[in-house]
């Protein structure tokens, strides 16, 4: 009866493992393993080599310094009692929108009869300037000039002596730049003086700048 029991109980034993062994699921199933060939379809197709440099976009691109160069300038011709040619050609940079600054070259030939004997000179100089849009083409405008001049250094009797110096002209005022190539100024020497100033008092520009 006990041995008969024991294999009762072994039997049972033995099935309840085999029960339990079903429901847990194998971790260590190994998994199919794919072959080269079903992998082929996802490798990436090489592009063919080429020689082609990238192209270069518009805000990258950046424009040389000399391709933003202005060009231009003023001059004047007066005939009569007193003679002048005035030449002065200018370079200009647009920093940005708003901001344009430049430098001028000055040459003045001034033959003058009113003097005894008559006065005759060649002015020469430069003069670096400065504009600012404040509202629309409207803009403030600075320049500073120097000058190479005779000028009135006294008088002798009533004929004024010259000596030949150099002119310094503080000029300050407002200026017309429109989008196209001609500009307005209307300017004001801080600095002048009626005996060795080179221009009166106020100073109008007409000029181009390309």
């Amino acid at each position: 009866m006990t041995t008969k029991l024991r294999a009762l109980c072994s039997v049972g034993f033995l099935l309840f493992a085999i029960g339990l062994n079903a429901q847990v699921p194998n971790r260590f199933e190994r998994k199919p393993v794919k072959s080269q060939a079903q992998d082929s379809s996802k490798v990436p197709e090489e592009k063919p080599f080429s020689n082609e440099e990238p192209k270069v976009t518009q805000a990258t691109k950046k424009t040389p310094f000399y391709k933003k160069l202005r060009y231009g300038g003023t001059g004047s011709l007066q005939f009569g009692n007193i003679t002048s040619v005035m030449l002065n050609p200018r370079v200009a940079y647009p920093v940005d929108d708003r901001l344009l600054v430049g430098l001028g070259i000055t040459y003045l030939y001034v033959s003058d009869g009113r003097f005894e004997p008559k006065l005759e000179q060649s002015i020469y100089g430069f003069s670096p300037f400065v504009n600012y849009k404040v509202y629309g083409p409207l803009a403030l405008a600075a320049e500073y000039e120097l000058l190479r001049a005779q000028v009135v250094d006294g008088f002798r009797g009533l004929n004024p002596v010259f000596n030949e110096e150099w002119v310094s002209a503080l000029y300050l005022g407002g200026a017309y730049l429109p989008d196209g190539p001609f500009y307005f100024s209307i300017l004001f020497n801080v600095l002048y003086d009626p005996l060795r100033s080179v221009y009166a008092n106020p100073v109008i520009r007409v000029g181009v700048l390309f």
